[in-house]
């Protein structure tokens, strides 16, 4: 797939929806998933130059 960069909006729309898609479809096959609060607290330590442990997926 090219870079969204390089695409037009209704070409990046259709990229982003075929990868909603996918993640959706990866998430019904494998059920891990992230806990969102984990994840923006891990984001936000990183970002301000914190060490964070990463966080773990978790079964749905």
């Amino acid at each position: 797939m090219a870079s969204t960069n390089s695409l037009k909006p209704p070409e990046k729309r259709k990229a982003f929806v075929d990868s909603a898609l996918k993640a959706e479809q990866e998430v019904s096959r494998y059920g891990l998933v992230y806990d969102a609060d984990e994840v923006f607290s891990y984001i936000l330590a990183k970002a301000e130059g914190r060490r964070a442990a990463r966080p773990k997926t978790r079964k749905l």
